[in-house]
């Protein structure tokens, strides 16, 4: 999914779940320059560095599935934030923020 399909809604959401996790957010809808990807939103807290990305769904999904290419992808989106913003972390996690657009659940799993 683009994320310029992804209305600003879904990602305020994203945003404030990964604030009551403890993340700041710091960055969405990041383009890498190469034009390798984007990012629907990045985060970090003093140590580690979040990259988010945006599932839609219903209730009690259970283990998120996503494939180890794609994770790869957003460690290698996240770093490449890290490096356009002179940034280090000591960690890069991968959560994967799954919505119901239906009574509104927005929960979320690390994923790598």
């Amino acid at each position: 999914m683009a994320i310029t399909s992804l209305g600003t809604a879904d990602i305020d959401r994203a945003a404030r779940y990964l604030r009551k996790l403890g993340y700041t957010e710091l960055d969405r809808r990041w383009q890498a320059p190469d034009g390798s990807g984007e990012a629907c939103i990045i985060a970090a807290d003093r140590s580690v560095l979040v990259i988010g990305t945006i599932s839609f769904g219903g209730p009690c999904l259970g283990r998120i599935v996503i494939s180890d290419k794609r994770i790869r992808h957003l460690r290698r989106l996240a770093i490449a934030w890290a490096d356009a913003h002179s940034a280090r972390y000591e960690r890069v996690k991968v959560w994967v923020i799954t919505i119901d657009g239906i009574d509104g659940i927005t929960e979320g799993q690390e994923v790598g």
